[in-house]
């Protein structure tokens, strides 16, 4: 079955819908046949190059048009995407979608998804998301970039086995390692949640466990959760040392050796001139 994560991030760019612009009639808007919004699929080549699958989907509007035939924008994208990514898990991705936020569906800003057993990933970005001004104007783009890399860590194959079980670590076909930084997590934030997630609505289950979460991004899933930590994991600088829920899941984070190597490598790799040029992003 096709796995599928996707980073949905409230912002004024992509909470566009078609009904709030009344001058046009809703039979006048035409019937969308690109859900997902793409505007061009690459492959991934071994040498980290771009290679064009598919080009001409129907775009709608003047400006995806223009994004769809800018290459050099996609490129710049997939340039970032290479400075953060470790090598390691840079080699995991096999196809980029470049695609629009305000076109998708569900208004996505990025995603990551996966076949069957984990050999080929697609990472997919928004185009419209990364230049909503200039290109990552406020390093939004940078730090979802972040958030994807750690579904990528989390749901890599060297942290599954073939051996079934239970949900939520597994199923008839795999299982997260005992190690598995996802399952670590989860274990440590999540034993005591997963009734009420299973049973209760998001916003229900988030406003009765609020002070668990960043955000109510984070209660879409113990996932979600890992990886908007992690993205504060590597922006900030030191670590925490308050009490809240959401600060000792960062220290916790901080306690995983592999993950701490992980950090201070891009840390190194996103600093111009001594600084980390992130701003904090705590929210």
């Amino acid at each position: 079955m096709k796995k599928l994560l996707l980073s949905v991030f409230v912002l004024i760019l992509v909470t566009c819908k078609k009904d709030d612009n009344p001058s046009i009639p809703e039979a006048e808007i035409p019937e969308v046949d690109n859900p997902e919004g793409l505007l061009v699929v690459y492959n991934i080549l071994s040498n980290g190059n771009l290679e064009v699958v598919k080009d001409d989907y129907t775009t709608y509007t003047a400006a995806n048009e223009s994004y769809q035939k800018d290459q050099d924008k996609h490129f710049e994208m997939w340039e970032l995407v290479k400075d953060i990514f470790p090598e390691y898990y840079l080699n995991s991705l096999s196809v980029l979608h470049i695609f629009s936020a305000v076109a998708s569906e569900n208004q996505y800003t990025a995603y990551v998804n996966f076949d069957d057993d984990r050999s080929k990933m697609t990472l997919g970005l928004a185009v419209d998301f990364a230049y909503f001004s200039l290109f990552d104007a406020q390093k939004y783009f940078t730090t979802t970039i972040i958030h994807e890399l750690a579904h990528v860590i989390s749901f890599h194959p060297n942290q599954y086995n073939s051996t079934p079980c239970d949900s939520p670590f597994g199923d008839e076909n795999e299982c997260l390692k005992e190690d598995a930084y996802s399952r670590l997590f989860a274990s440590e934030f999540w034993t005591d949640l997963f009734d009420d997630y299973v049973n209760q609505e998001l916003d229900v289950f988030y406003n009765n466990n609020i002070a668990q979460f960043l955000n109510i991004y984070s209660a879409l899933s113990p996932d979600e959760d890992f990886a908007e930590i992690f993205k504060q994991f590597i922006v900030i600088d030191p670590a925490p040392t308050g009490t809240t829920i959401p600060e000792k899941k960062i220290r916790f984070l901080h306690a995983i050796p592999a993950l701490v190597d992980l950090r201070a490598s891009l840390r190194d790799r996103l600093t111009e001139n001594g600084t980390l040029f992130l701003s904090s992003v705590v929210e």
